[in-house]
Formats: C-alpha cells, structure tokens, sequence
C-alpha cells in the first residue's frame, strides 16, 4: 500500500506488511514454526529532477522472528534470528542527460 499525493511532486509513503504463514520444520511433519508478521515503512522524497532523499524503517514493531528455521535429521531445531527493528536513509542522484 502506497500514498503518493500530487502536491509532493512524486513523493510516496510506502506501508508494507509481510505474512509468512507456519510451515513444518522437517520432513515428517512433526515440528511447525509458527509464521509471523513484519510490518515496514518506506518513504521517498523527491527534491528535483536529480535528487530523492529515502529513508526506511523495517520490523517496525520490532517482531522476535526466524528468517528461516529447519529440524535436523539429529532432532535438534535450528533457528536463524531475523533482523530486529532497523533504520536506513540516503540520498540518490539520478544522472541524467
């Protein structure tokens, strides 16, 4: 979902949320991670016909997740964490002729 007014000359707001739903850990379907929800947030400004400044704030609620979860044939479940809340902003040039 986006909002991009007019008046802001090309300027969005960007609401993303992400669902991934529980899924089984191993091949015998005897351990499920649970799936979670991400919600992020992106934004552009654009200051001319060259520059944008952006900026993006992801796991905004700052969701305790796996970024992929697995059983070995051992038994033991692996998780791997995913990111926690994170901010990232800059500034793009577009060359043009």
């Amino acid at each position: 979902l986006w909002y991009e007014p007019s008046f802001l000359g090309g300027s969005r707001v960007e609401l993303e949320w992400l669902k991934l739903g529980k899924y089984w850990l191993d091949d015998a379907n005897t351990e499920q991670y649970e799936g979670h929800d991400l919600l992020n947030i992106r934004a552009l400004y654009k200051l001319n016909k060259s520059w944008e400044l952006y900026a993006r704030a992801m796991n905004v609620t700052d969701e305790l997740y796996a970024e992929s979860a697995s059983k070995s044939s051992s038994g033991s479940a692996s998780y791997n964490p995913g990111m926690p809340r994170t901010f990232y902003a800059g500034i793009t040039y577009h060359w043009r002729k």
